[in-house]
């Protein structure tokens, strides 16, 4: 990867992502008191599971069950603590563990952080992301089927799609330092072979300061998550026909969901002057709803009214 197309996607990021401004506030007004004590403080916790819920909303963290999580898992996020995606070995052992073993051991702990028992594989990355900024990298469904297609001839498919936290350490991490290390040595290339060090200051500075993980997570959400699952937002939906008498175009006053992926059998909740209804971005029109049209990048998609 070119340093410059890093930096262009990051931009990218900061104008496609209206959510993006959430993370700067996190990590600014976070007390960083994760290496202080074992035990949390709630207000820390309630703090990062507000950052979680503002990109997925059905996240529900556990405070209890999480401070029992780390706990256990503060030993290790000491030992990992200087450590940074661009330079970490992950087969380098620390203590008992190589540092692939213990993040994998990390990963899985955390996932079960949640009050609904389901596998929070994305809200764990940027959990532990949060905690540990310069070496874990966030990811979402998209970018982790997207990395893994790209690199199917080393990194198996899991069983039913679960990618947990060997998948995380093993196979994505390394992938990530690999990606990392290819942006520093291009920079360094370009700018006269100045120091590697140097190199990570100045891309950080033109990353509005942010880490490298930061940066390439920002990279992996605008090319598989983004591109991947087109953003429809208010702007770019068409609402050509009367609703049955419910309102007209002009009746639109809010989205509960301020945007919404244009997939089959995905859906978004208009509100019209009160009268909630939802529409459904539809590939083909089903006979149970009212049909109408939209635009997303100059196309044209069915979308109805159930």
């Amino acid at each position: 990867m070119k340093w410059r197309n890093l930096l262009k996607t990051c931009k990218e990021f900061q104008k496609k992502e209206k959510r993006a401004y959430c993370y700067d506030i996190y990590m600014k007004n976070n007390g960083r008191g994760w290496f202080k004590d074992k035990r949390l403080p709630e207000v820390e916790i309630m703090k990062l599971f507000w950052f979680v819920r503002t990109w997925d909303i059905n996240f529900r963290g556990d405070f209890k069950q999480f401070q029992k999580i780390y706990g256990k898992i503060y030993p290790s996020i000491k030992l990992l603590k200087s450590q940074k995606i661009e330079d970490i070995d992950f087969n380098k052992k620390t203590k008992d563990k190589k540092n692939k073993d213990r993040i994998m051991n990390i990963f899985d702990k955390v996932t079960k952080c949640g009050k609904n028992g389901r596998g929070e594989w994305t809200d764990t990355s940027k959990i532990l992301h949060c905690i540990l900024p310069k070496l874990f990298v966030m990811w979402d469904v998209e970018i982790r089927k997207g990395i893994w297609r790209k690199n199917r001839k080393i990194w198996k498919r899991p069983k039913n799609d679960k990618f947990t936290g060997k998948e995380y350490a093993f196979y994505f991490l390394p992938k990530m330092k690999e990606e990392a290390n290819n942006v520093i040595e291009r920079y360094r290339t370009d700018h006269n072979h100045c120091t590697r060090r140097q190199a990570i200051k100045e891309i950080s500075k033109k990353g509005r300061d942010h880490t490298i993980a930061k940066l390439l997570d920002e990279f992996n959400y605008v090319i598989y998550t983004i591109k991947q699952s087109p953003i429809l937002v208010i702007y770019d939906l068409q609402i050509d026909l009367p609703l049955d008498g419910l309102a007209t175009r002009s009746d639109l006053t809010s989205l509960s969901e301020e945007r919404v992926t244009a997939k089959v059998r995905e859906s978004l909740r208009l509100t019209f002057n009160n009268n909630s209804v939802t529409v459904a971005c539809e590939a083909h029109h089903n006979k149970r709803g009212w049909k109408g049209h939209g635009t997303l990048n100059r196309k044209e998609f069915t979308w109805r009214v159930y």
